[in-house]
């Protein structure tokens, strides 16, 4: 009688084991890779068509996040940062933040609208090989 008691016992303990998970845990989830990083970091963009913004003016977006603009005849360039945001960036510039959308990003071709104070700007540049 002892011996089918027990034998049950662990059967219970057995099936309510592995039968599911209990309360509070949750299934492995499988790791997602990591995203591609975008195709204008770490690279040199000129400025080609802005309203306000000097044709020829440099723009580089470290993967650090640090912001380096360089107007045509400017001795040093400008540090910023930028970084993502609500589905968009945020580009740093002299302690102002604006919010950009990307509106291209391509091998050759940098596209962004800056939405400043007076109203939104869209930037072109070309990449510089």
């Amino acid at each position: 009688m002892m011996h089918r008691r027990f034998v049950l016992a662990a059967l219970l303990i057995l099936v309510s084991v592995g039968c599911g998970t209990s309360r509070g845990t949750t299934a492995a989830q499988p790791a997602k890779p990591a995203p591609a990083p975008p195709s204008f970091l770490n690279r040199v963009w000129q400025v080609v068509d802005a309203p306000d913004i000097a044709a020829g003016t440099y723009y580089v977006f470290l993967s650090d996040n640090t912001l380096l603009v360089t107007a045509p005849g400017a001795a040093t360039p400008t540090l910023g940062r930028w970084h993502f945001a609500g589905g968009g960036m945020v580009i740093i510039e002299g302690g102002y933040r604006y919010p950009a959308d990307i509106l291209e990003a391509s091998a050759d071709r940098l596209a962004l609208r800056i939405h400043r104070p007076g109203g939104a700007v869209d930037v072109r540049m070309a990449a510089v090989r």
